[in-house]
């Protein structure tokens, strides 16, 4: 079977994580590729080099001419069904603009994420919630206020928002999940990729007792 027949096939959630891993597929290309088309026929048109050019033009002038040669050499290689049990084994959905998990509070957003990536309780977006985000050279003092805060807020019946990075952001998804909340982690790498390698008990927590949320296709790092 060609990989066009293959990718003809797949779901749009399939596609979408296809293209969300792809080599340096980061969100504002992501946009590009998506702003105009499904997530199939987007996959569709990479694998055709006849529009090379158009996809060059929607995209920035830092964005390398060899991307979408480099983009359809590795949709050419990947099978549908295989992303489809990556993502089953990981425990991740993909939640496209018109799912019904898709977190309310970015419907009317000028420029909302096109494709999401889910990991643990949905119910975690209902609560009220709050961010917390801080530094990454936190203080003893800071990351204790920070704890104090994310408990305090759970006791009260708000949710807290964060990013899981070190210092602050960590911190506040203690408290909370020594509360017993349900904390909400927005992180910036792939939701099998866990970033700083430090909190990878955290990030397990977050993700069996809240949820976690990334625009990143697994096994992305970090966008530079």
């Amino acid at each position: 079977m060609s990989a066009t027949a293959r990718w003809l096939e797949a779901s749009d959630e399939v596609c979408a994580a296809a293209l969300a891993g792809l080599p340096s597929c980061w969100a504002a290309r992501l946009r590009a590729l998506l702003d105009a088309h499904s997530p199939r026929d987007a996959v569709l048109l990479l694998l055709d080099r006849r529009n090379d050019a158009a996809l060059m033009a929607r995209m920035s002038r830092q964005t390398p001419v060899t991307l979408p040669g480099q983009w359809r050499s590795s949709l050419q290689n990947m099978r549908p069904h295989a992303i489809e049990e990556r993502l089953g084994r990981a425990g991740v959905e993909v939640w496209l603009r018109d799912h019904p998990l898709y977190p309310k509070a970015l419907v009317n957003d000028p420029e909302p994420p096109l494709v999401l990536f889910a990991r643990g309780d949905a119910q975690s977006l209902d609560q009220r919630c709050v961010a917390i985000v801080g530094t990454r050279r936190a203080t003893a003092y800071g990351r204790n206020i920070a704890k104090q805060l994310g408990a305090d807020l759970t006791d009260a019946g708000i949710g807290v928002v964060s990013g899981l990075a070190i210092g602050i952001d960590g911190a506040a998804h203690d408290g909370v999940l020594a509360a017993g909340g349900h904390p909400v982690g927005v992180v910036g790498s792939g939701l099998n990729v866990v970033y700083p390698r430090r909190h990878t008990a955290l990030w397990s927590r977050v993700g069996s007792e809240g949820l976690l949320l990334s625009e990143a296709g697994l096994g992305m790092a970090p966008e530079p």
